[in-house]
């Protein structure tokens, strides 16, 4: 319930607790998920653009059975969770104060906000009118693994909002 949730937010420790836990449920939701062809093709040889040819069978692999290795979703999330750990110890620790530590992470959701958006509106373009970016799935790479960062870093972000999403009914 609620009142649950709230109470273990209350404790600095299950606040970290509880903040690793949905890192680790968002990585492992995210590891499941399947690399399909977003417009459903099979055996399509990259009319889209967004061709993935790792096998080099000529061949888009987006469509076939072959995954592909170039989202990190499990390193960016243990990476964040690190970083976040030593962030928090630095801040408990007195190295730098509460604000700092909370500023640090704002800044880097922000970042990430701004390099996935700004990378998704470009490749949204490229693909809606058909310019040719010889690069494409690397920019692509990048805007889904800066994306997977944002992400759990928002996860992190509303965990330390959670009372105000769900106020402690006394």
């Amino acid at each position: 319930s609620f009142a649950t949730i709230y109470f273990l937010t209350e404790s600095k420790f299950m606040k970290h607790l509880l903040c690793a836990l949905l890192l680790m449920i968002a990585v492992d939701l995210s590891a499941s998920a399947v690399n399909d062809c977003p417009r459903g093709k099979v055996d399509c040889r990259g009319a889209c653009g967004m061709m993935v040819d790792a096998n080099g069978d000529g061949f888009c692999d987006r469509g076939g059975l072959s995954r592909t290795d170039d989202y990190w979703v499990f390193e960016i999330a243990l990476g964040l969770l690190a970083l976040y750990l030593v962030s928090t110890i630095l801040s408990a620790k007195k190295v730098y104060s509460k604000s700092v530590h909370r500023k640090i992470w704002n800044y880097a959701l922000l970042i990430t906000f701004l390099v996935s958006g700004l990378l998704g509106l470009w490749l949204a373009v490229v693909v809606r009118y058909g310019i040719s970016l010889p690069d494409y799935h690397a920019w692509l790479v990048w805007h889904v693994n800066v994306g997977i960062a944002m992400a759990l870093i928002s996860v992190i972000h509303c965990v330390w909002h959670l009372r105000y999403y769900f106020p402690c009914k006394k």
